[in-house]
């Protein structure tokens, strides 16, 4: 069987998370959203960082199983390309527990 290789693309942003895999000639394969809610309070703007995270797998893992349903399983993601809102970060620990929330830019 030939194999031939998708490409998903991510972008992370501050009210959902989306994917799309293309073959690489281009052709559209698949997509999914998921979108999370910022916490807004008193001035504090923050993502809470393992939502986004559960959302975020499950947009990887929808493409990736739209791919070989669309392809007969010919075709597998072979590179991943992310976009994100570049001034936050999540704090985590030794074990990788998540510290703390999301800080956005629009946070006081």
């Amino acid at each position: 069987m030939d194999i031939t290789m998708a490409i998903m693309g991510l972008d992370l942003g501050t009210s959902g998370c989306k994917s799309v895999v293309c073959d690489v000639r281009g052709n559209y394969i698949s997509g999914a959203y998921r979108e999370y809610t910022a916490q807004r309070d008193a001035g504090a703007h923050e993502l809470d960082a393992n939502v986004m995270w559960d959302c975020i797998r499950e947009v990887i893992a929808i493409g990736a199983a739209d791919c070989v349903k669309n392809t007969d399983g010919r075709e597998h993601v072979e590179a991943i390309t992310v976009t994100s809102f570049g001034e936050a970060g999540v704090p985590v620990d030794i074990d990788g527990n998540v510290l703390h929330g999301i800080v956005l830019y629009t946070d006081n």
